[in-house]
């Protein structure tokens, strides 16, 4: 039996949690949102530092993002 084991399943955990919430959010569409249901061409919502900061780190490095992520 494999010592790591433990991150294996870590791993593919992560894999079907990020893909069950890309089916959720295709099934629910809009209102996988509540309780702040965006418009289409309405102003983008308050902002949270924290979360923007987050996204921004997301969409400009995925790569080292994902290694982070995967890393033991």
């Amino acid at each position: 039996m494999c010592k790591c084991y433990k991150h294996d399943s870590f791993r593919v955990l992560l894999l079907v949690g990020l893909t069950l919430v890309l089916a959720l959010f295709t099934a629910f569409g809009r209102r996988a949102f509540w309780p702040a249901q965006p418009k289409v061409g309405e102003d983008s919502l308050e902002k949270s530092h924290f979360w923007a900061k987050m996204s921004k780190v997301a969409t400009t490095k995925p790569i080292l993002l994902g290694l982070l992520l995967i890393s033991p």
